[in-house]
């Protein structure tokens, strides 16, 4: 297992706008603005999956800007109660600091009510001399309201891939490793996606397992079977979908098992996930929700999202959010 006391995600993570990997490098000269004057002039919002680049990127906007530890906070529980703490912290002027900073993190995690509260009471009246940042990973669940609230909104969700690769071959020459340059661009192309903390964990692992050498095939292995379930969870949907019998729909969704619908997939399914550990669940379900367009399925599969990290066994999980789309599907057709 990879700690962050020797993990390479945390020994090179970018002290520096310079050594960040943004989805468009013109970011790189509005934020070194900001750092230089000490001046935002409105509020931040970014965007993208875990592993991209937000919290790093807010941690180095924070440590250009302020001069005092006071004239920053950071919102941790995402409560009302909380929220309304910002009052009286963002009312003052700054201690030591140009500005002050105000750190929501995962802020789709707020309640309407603490986005309301939010949009409200602080993201306007202060902004000469304080700013907010949040980051998301799922922006679709903050009111549009709130976000129209903030200036700057920075997408992190496609990294510039010559970037990314300059910036493992770095890592991976500093580790003393070997590697195929060119197997390396492959796997980054098919990679990206998976955001640049865990692409540097796996190149770590298989490096640990062969004695510095990169082998691609050691770290290719879980995406293959991420992708497997994705395309069985797909095919199960889309088959059940285009069937038009009723009587044999609802026997598919009563007994998936035997259908003549759905069943084989059903079952190849389900002997994956209970004989396979370590597959990327979120990921899974990301993928799915990307690719459907039914807007009723959509807002299923957003509700298991926000509820797959704290699951136990997110493998029932998974079987649940299929079912319920059955049901779904089954209702509405």
């Amino acid at each position: 297992m990879i700690t962050p006391q020797v993990s390479w995600a945390e020994k090179y993570r970018p002290q520096n706008i310079e050594d960040l990997i943004f989805p468009n490098p013109k970011w790189k000269k509005i934020i070194n603005d900001w750092i230089s004057t000490g001046k935002i002039g409105g509020n931040i919002a970014l965007f993208g999956p875990g592993g991209f680049g937000k919290s790093t990127l807010t941690k180095i906007i924070c440590n250009g800007i302020l001069k005092n530890a006071a004239d920053g906070k950071v919102i941790k529980s995402r409560s009302v109660q909380e929220i309304d703490t910002i009052g009286e912290f963002i009312r003052s002027k700054p201690i030591g600091s140009p500005i002050k900073i105000v750190v929501i993190e995962e802020a789709d995690r707020l309640s309407s009510q603490a986005q309301n509260e939010l949009k409200e009471k602080y993201t306007e009246a202060f902004q000469d001399h304080a700013s907010i940042i949040i980051t998301s990973n799922y922006p679709f669940k903050i009111d549009e309201p709130l976000l129209q609230r903030f200036l700057y909104k920075i997408d992190f969700t496609h990294l510039d891939q010559d970037e990314v690769f300059a910036r493992l071959m770095f890592i991976l020459k500093q580790e003393n490793c070997k590697v195929n340059e060119t197997e390396l661009k492959n796997w980054i192309e098919n990679n990206s996606f998976r955001g640049l903390r865990n692409m540097i964990n796996s190149l770590q692992l298989t490096a640990k397992m062969n004695n510095n050498l990169i082998v691609f095939e050691d770290i290719s292995a879980g995406r293959d079977l991420e992708n497997k379930v994705i395309i069985l969870c797909q095919n199960i949907l889309s088959n059940f979908m285009s069937c038009k019998d009723v009587t044999q729909k609802k026997a598919s969704f009563i007994n998936p098992v035997s259908s003549e619908i759905i069943g084989p997939q059903w079952t190849e399914l389900t002997q994956i996930i209970q004989n396979n550990y370590g597959i990327n669940y979120r990921l899974v379900l990301e993928e799915i929700e990307q690719s459907i367009r039914f807007l009723p399925l959509k807002n299923i599969i957003r509700v298991y999202l926000e509820e797959v990290d704290l699951k136990k066994y997110q493998q029932l999980h998974l079987i649940g959010c299929i079912s319920d789309m059955l049901k779904c599907i089954n209702e509405v057709t």
